[in-house]
């Protein structure tokens, strides 16, 4: 069963790596989406940067988008940077540049599947997801299978475990516009 997760995890994640995109000038550090000139550009950033500032993953229409009522709250572990929100009762926090063995971790006795994050540079994506103990982790290797974009999804205490999955899920999908 170990090797079958494995085998699944690493076919899912090397489906999500895709070749690294040059930073490029200061021009192209925004680009407009199909909406009226009157709208406000979408910011992006290197994967580098929002490593520094996962924060900056979320806009504020993300945030209203997905009921996150504040700014995100920046923690730090074990030398790696991610950011927490309260997205209405599920706890939600975003890390870049997670290694490939801690995916294995936090897949190893979950219920493992894959779901779609949609479009991400012209291609259908999908990301690795694993639920156990009222916590689901999704997984999804943007540059790299070495190292991941991972979102944690835990509900409040008197919250439904069903939402977990599906709000980590809207919040991988909105950071990975801003993603370039």
């Amino acid at each position: 069963m170990r090797r079958i997760l494995f085998a699944v995890l690493a076919v899912v994640l090397a489906g999500c790596s895709g070749e690294p995109t040059a930073t490029g000038s200061a021009a192209s550090a925004s680009r407009t989406p199909a909406t009226t000139p009157s709208e406000p550009l979408l910011k992006t950033y290197p994967e580098a940067e929002l490593r520094q500032h996962p924060c900056r993953a979320l806009d504020e229409r993300d945030r209203a988008a997905l009921g996150i009522a504040a700014d995100g709250k920046l923690e730090t572990h074990e030398g790696r940077r991610s950011c927490h929100w309260l997205a209405g009762d599920q706890n939600v926090s975003l890390q870049f540049g997670t290694p490939l063995s801690d995916a294995r971790t936090f897949t190893r006795n979950g219920r493992v599947t894959q779901v779609s994050v949609g479009q991400v540079r012209g291609e259908h994506r999908m990301a690795v997801q694993s639920e156990f103990h009222r916590i689901c982790f999704l997984f999804f290797g943007l540059n790299s299978t070495d190292r991941l974009v991972k979102v944690t999804a835990i509900p409040e205490p008197d919250a439904p475990q069903e939402g977990a999955c599906a709000a980590g899920v809207a919040v991988l999908r909105a950071v990975l516009t801003h993603v370039r």
